[in-house]
């Protein structure tokens, strides 16, 4: 049953998410958000989420009079299941963004992990994550700013 119900979720967030996009574009909307950049030897970990076909940071859009960090440390409860303490992420920088008429600015924060932390997908919004070196991710990550925290991490935080 839950399988289904999952599979019902993930079609609502397929057919929703271009008509969300529009609403925002039309409205002129500006987007605040955080994205995380989470480490783990010298790999970087990227997420499938299920209304889109490519991979993307995890992170996601602030709640209104929630601060970026907090919404950091939500997402990645949400997303993946991590409970961290909000001071450990570094914050990194924030990134002005238009993305085919989305415009907003959101934070970059990262963490860096001994071990590869345990994922807990909720296999509705996110459906699979993949560790990947700084080059497989710099072949999907067009931001200028966020490339560069993959060629020299920490580079723009100092």
């Amino acid at each position: 049953m839950k399988k289904g119900f999952d599979a019902l979720i993930r079609l609502f967030y397929k057919l929703a998410y271009p008509i969300w996009c529009w609403l925002l574009r039309v409205s002129g909307h500006r987007l605040f958000g955080a994205l995380v950049l989470i480490w783990c030897d010298g790999r970087l970990l990227m997420l499938m989420p299920s209304y889109q076909n490519k991979l993307q940071l995890p992170g996601g859009q602030a709640r209104r009079g929630e601060d970026s960090r907090a919404a950091a440390v939500r997402e990645l409860g949400e997303e993946l299941g991590l409970e961290i303490a909000a001071e450990s992420l570094r914050f990194e920088c924030a990134v002005d963004f238009n993305i085919r008429g989305l415009r907003g600015l959101d934070h970059i924060y990262s963490i860096d992990f001994d071990q590869p932390p345990r994922l807990e997908l909720d296999q509705r919004e996110i459906v699979a994550a993949y560790w990947l070196s700084p080059q497989q991710a710099l072949e999907l990550i067009v931001e200028p700013d966020i490339r560069q925290l993959l060629v020299e991490p920490r580079a723009l935080s100092e």
